[in-house]
């Protein structure tokens, strides 16, 4: 070896030694996140087709996160049923104010359900039916009652009291009966002889009429019979002298008298100006659900994020430095080389079979590493069931990032791990 060949090696060395770390690399953990979103999907196996609603990359407090992964569980099925009408309720009302029926109503121990209102506007002449009574209470004999009377009637629409005259609608009375609220007054005069006189007869001065007096008593009130009765009588203290100097002296007595109760009444429909109302018509169903046949699926969608790392943003300029860029793009070659993965066909035997090694590319402006399966590999199996092995150096700092099996007929989207599976390519 010639002396100038040697000084390059050794330059070259230097270099190497320079820039290379001086003890072994520990890659650290990838920085992530996640976006959870929920579905109802009746077609569980299509779900991953969502995956599009969840975007490639976020950007929050000034950094960027890749998609690298979606996960995606059932977190709970339901069957589908739609609602047979068993019956129907149709309730149809004419009503002033604006009116919201309840959502059920129950009839014969079922509840129905509301399905529809309809409202029509419609004025309806309107009138109110008033009364009034005048009672004449504990009367001998029925009285003298007039034709008509005027009182006042309450209008519900104008929330108001309105003067009216109603005419005689008819009178009735109560079956009569003896009431104890008789009293009465009489004075004896000339009570200072020895005797007075009541009824043709002398009684003496200091003594009261007994009962047997009681229609002569009555008669000298000119009060009938029939209708009064006297129980008892008294004197109502001493006597007394008079103005023009005669003595007299009062006595006090009470009965009951023969009374009945007359009522009229008064009655009549008054006419009042026109409501605004509305005819509601108001719909209820008895149902019962049916079953479809078909089920509707709650399915949560994950989606993995990977933080950006500033080092794969700025790795373009790097790689674009000035001089000495030819030296620097070798060694960034070096370092960043292609890797390969391993693959492993499924043969009839249900047993993998070794084919041979791919590139595994790394695509920057994505975050995602792409595998092609050439064609060849394809021809060598029948079963198009492929397993690939990733390299280490992939594993320990790609953990989280998408993987992406391709080739011209399909593409599999995969989670970085030690063995990716990738069926019926």
């Amino acid at each position: 070896m010639n002396k100038h060949r040697r000084k390059a090696i050794l330059t070259i060395c230097m270099l190497l030694c320079l820039t290379w770390p001086s003890g072994p690399v520990q890659a650290a953990e990838p920085e992530t996140r996640q976006e959870v979103k929920t579905y109802e999907v009746q077609d569980p196996d299509g779900v991953t087709d969502l995956q599009a609603d969840l975007p490639s990359s976020i950007k929050a407090d000034g950094k960027t996160w890749n998609l690298v992964d979606c996960q995606y569980e059932t977190l709970k099925k339901k069957a589908v049923t739609e609602d047979r009408i068993l019956a129907t309720e149709v309730i149809s009302d004419w009503i002033l104010e604006d009116y919201i029926p309840p959502e059920t109503i129950e009839k014969d121990g079922k509840v129905y359900t509301l399905a529809g209102i309809t409202e029509t506007v419609q004025p309806k002449e309107r009138t109110i039916q008033a009364t009034a009574e005048t009672v004449y209470p504990d009367v001998i004999s029925k009285p003298d009652i007039p034709l008509s009377c005027d009182t006042t009637i309450y209008d519900e629409l104008l929330q108001a009291d309105v003067s009216v005259t109603l005419p005689l609608s008819s009178v009735t009375n109560s079956d009569y009966q003896w009431v104890n609220d008789f009293t009465f007054t009489l004075t004896v005069q000339d009570v200072s002889a020895l005797y007075y006189e009541l009824g043709g007869d002398w009684i003496a001065s200091d003594q009261v009429p007994d009962l047997g007096y009681a229609p002569e008593i009555l008669t000298f009130l000119d009060l009938s019979t029939e209708v009064y009765r006297i129980s008892s009588m008294c004197w109502d203290g001493a006597a007394y002298q008079t103005a023009d100097g005669r003595y007299e002296r009062t006595i006090t007595g009470s009965g009951s008298r023969y009374v009945t109760t007359y009522t009229a009444t008064y009655a009549n429909t008054v006419s009042r100006s026109a409501a605004q109302g509305k005819v509601y018509t108001v719909t209820y169903n008895l149902t019962e659900p049916i079953p479809t046949g078909e089920t509707v699926y709650t399915i949560q969608a994950t989606g993995i994020y990977r933080l950006l790392q500033p080092e794969e943003a700025e790795l373009p300029t790097a790689l674009a430095a000035g001089t000495g860029g030819a030296f620097l793009i070798g060694l960034t070659g070096f370092v960043y080389r292609a890797k390969k993965a391993r693959v492993y066909a499924l043969g009839k035997n249900g047993e993998y079979e070794y084919l041979g090694k791919v590139r595994i590319r790394f695509q920057r402006s994505t975050g995602e590493y792409k595998v092609d399966l050439p064609a060849k590999f394809r021809r060598r199996t029948e079963t198009k069931s492929f397993r690939l092995e990733l390299p280490r150096s992939i594993l320990r700092t790609g953990f989280g990032k998408n993987i992406i099996i391709a080739n011209k007929a399909h593409l599999e989207h995969c989670s970085v791990a030690a063995e990716i599976t990738v069926l019926n390519l």
